[in-house]
């Protein structure tokens, strides 16, 4: 008798795909198998056709031979087997049945219902556990070491895990002849399953641990110490390998898994390896240029120069000062985003003196090069008609006592190699000294003690000359107008 083609075995088209396959080989074993259907020849011989058919067509490179060459492709060698089906043999081709089995019946036979070497034990490993916790975004920067505390089973110390009574062991099984599992024909197939006498152990136990019961395990409490490395993110597991419960009976413990949440801090938002930090500063720092301080993750806090002309949002790069790679000496950037903050509540001069900045101004297309474009306190002193063209506009940084005054002015900003600079504005003050830093100014006469932090004071310097290159920027300001910014391409360049 000719055989069935394989696609009409299962009922499916030959364009079917491994799915299709799978759920009619499933449909079909379901109606036909044998322990559904005892001493049934029919449905024993149906059963093994569809075996047959799912087996070859599953197979890739079977299933291809079938389609070019039919059943002929399994005649006289190649693919043909000694299960007596004609190309498919139980013993060679079991794991295709084994997974879909469990599938379809579950563990109701106790194993595997093609033999094999297939074994399924419940003598079983511990189970893993998991452990949460949370750290900050500095802890995440620099690592730590933490201390985890559980409850969980271990191994009982008076029969060291055997589950056996102290002074006695187990004993070889009998009934499995220690195997762990027992075989039984059933039907053209062998059924493997779980040894009942031992549970899968192979021993048996004849006097119990009174600790543990013949578990093998107590549960206690367990105080672990983990390292959490630098540069951990949140979502990252750190497998600690068995440190989990204990197993049966001496059986391998499971695993402890932390799981670490890095928590979101006030100030940096983190975008991997990168941290961005949101800096707010007002609008004439950003018209006309600052230098701010900035914190940065490793405590402390970095310069940043915010150029003259910066937009809101636009974002300024410190190298190497993100978060540390993991498992790497290597680090992210940090980025400054700058915000600019819209004044409030602003006083009609103020208003006045904003309409103004908006209107258009007269063009500026040569600077005349000399004295005369930053005159300077040494011709002034020979000329007295003449006023400083030069000037440095500091702010206000302390009022340690009544009547001083310290800046953010000092030797870095005006230069006194050739004279002290004098106080243009407010009057009424005097020079105190200059560090490289700051300068000291003196309100002897206590005429400005309206003055606060944040306020600007205007300095003429000796010799604006010495005192340009010492900037990044010149402000060109006409009847209190600004005209333009230049940049200084002679920066830090001294002769």
């Amino acid at each position: 008798m000719a055989k069935r083609d394989y696609y009409d075995v299962l009922g499916v088209g030959r364009d079917a795909s491994p799915e299709e396959l799978k759920k009619a080989y499933k449909k079909l074993a379901l109606r036909y198998h044998p322990d559904r259907n005892p001493n049934d020849k029919a449905s024993e011989e149906k059963f093994k056709e569809v075996s047959e058919a799912y087996a070859i067509l599953q197979d890739k490179e079977k299933k291809a031979a079938y389609d070019q060459f039919g059943h002929g492709a399994f005649q006289g060698g190649g693919f043909s087997g000694t299960g007596g089906f004609g190309g498919f043999n139980f013993d060679t081709d079991s794991s295709v049945f084994t997974d879909i089995f469990d599938e379809i019946f579950g563990d109701s036979f106790g194993g595997s219902f093609f033999g094999g070497n297939r074994r399924r034990s419940t003598r079983g490993r511990g189970a893993d556990l998991s452990y949460n916790t949370s750290i900050t975004l500095e802890e995440a920067f620099s690592g730590k070491k933490e201390t985890v505390s559980f409850l969980a089973s271990s191994k009982c110390i008076d029969c060291k895990g055997t589950g056996a009574k102290p002074g006695s062991s187990p004993v070889k099984c009998s009934a499995c002849d220690g195997n762990g599992q027992i075989r039984a024909q059933q039907g053209f197939f062998t059924i493997q399953r779980t040894c009942p006498s031992c549970q899968g152990n192979g021993e048996v136990i004849q006097e119990f641990c009174k600790r543990c019961k013949g578990n093998g395990k107590v549960e206690k409490k367990k105080n672990l110490s983990v390292d959490i490395p630098m540069g951990i993110e949140t979502g990252t597991r750190i497998r600690l390998s068995g440190e989990g419960e204990a197993g049966i009976r001496g059986a391998s413990s499971g695993d402890l898994f932390i799981m670490v949440d890095v928590k979101q801090h006030p100030i940096f938002k983190r975008r991997n390896e990168n941290i961005l930090c949101q800096v707010p500063i007002t609008i004439t720092d950003a018209v006309l240029g600052t230098a701010i301080e900035v914190p940065i993750i490793e405590g402390g806090t970095a310069r940043v120069k915010i150029p003259a002309g910066t937009q809101t949002g636009k974002q300024l790069r410190l190298k190497n000062k993100g978060m540390p790679l993991i498992r790497s000496t290597m680090r992210g950037d940090m980025y400054i985003e700058i915000i600019i903050e819209t004044p409030i509540d602003l006083s009609s001069k103020q208003k006045t003196l904003l309409e103004e900045f908006e209107q258009k101004i007269e063009e500026i297309t040569e600077v005349i090069a000399g004295k005369y474009a930053i005159m300077d306190l040494q011709l002034i002193d020979f000329r007295t008609e003449l006023k400083s063209a030069g000037k440095v506009l500091t702010t206000v940084t302390g009022i340690p006592e009544q009547g001083v005054i310290i800046t953010d002015g000092g030797q870095k900003a005006i230069g006194a190699d050739l004279g002290d600079p004098i106080i243009s504005n407010p009057t009424g003050l005097s020079l105190g000294g200059l560090s490289a830093e700051h300068g000291t100014i003196k309100d002897t006469e206590l005429k400005n003690q309206n003055l606060k932090i944040g306020d600007k004071i205007l300095i003429s310097p000796w010799d604006s000359g010495e005192c340009c290159n010492l900037h990044d920027y010149i402000h060109a300001i006409k009847d209190g107008k600004l005209l333009a910014i230049w940049d200084v391409s002679a920066r830090g360049v001294y002769r």
